[in-house]
């Protein structure tokens, strides 16, 4: 058994954000959290686990209004949530629908691209890479076939990551390329 999380997203037809986190369990049992004084409410943020999987980050995205910088660390170790605050841990660049995927056997989380804004006009052709030890941002690298968002990543064996597809505004990108 294990749980798998459900944070932010869309919860009704006029776009309002969702404010709530809920552990879906292995028993398909659901524990729905309302937390206070961090930021449920997201709209195409990234997640991923880093320190191989003793937290749960949340990166970026959007409340409706706004896109972030926030990032936020929790642990569920058993009936209990948690949630980890690391000063000034944040994100360099406000960013939503961006790739991630876990890096470095599953040490640290890559992001690439994304949209610095709402309406999904601005791209970013930048990377960043939230490291689990010590929990710190550092830039990661750049997209090499361009700016977009909403394109996909995967890791590869090989320490390179795949990144592919995405758009630019409202053009669709048919490119693939791997970084290291």
């Amino acid at each position: 058994g294990g749980r798998v999380v459900a944070l932010g997203g869309i919860k009704n037809i006029s776009l309002e954000a969702a404010d709530s986190l809920e552990w879906i369990n292995s028993d398909g049992t659901i524990d729905v959290h309302t937390a206070t004084g961090i930021s449920e409410r997201r709209i195409g943020a990234a997640a991923g686990t880093i320190n191989k999987g003793e937290y749960i980050a949340v990166m970026g995205g959007s409340d409706g209004t706004a896109t972030t910088t926030d990032i936020t660390l929790s642990q569920y170790p058993g009936r209990t949530f948690t949630v980890t605050v690391v000063a000034n841990l944040a994100l360099t660049e406000t960013r939503r629908d961006m790739a991630a995927t876990e890096v470095h056997d599953g040490t640290d989380v890559m992001l690439l691209g994304g949209y610095t804004d709402n309406a999904q006009t601005s791209t970013l052709p930048t990377g960043a890479l939230l490291k689990g030890s010590p929990v710190s941002v550092s830039p990661g690298p750049s997209l090499l076939g361009g700016a977009r968002g909403q394109s996909c990543a995967a890791a590869l064996g090989s320490n390179q990551v795949l990144s592919a597809g995405g758009r630019t505004y409202n053009t669709a990108v048919s490119k693939a390329k791997s970084t290291d």
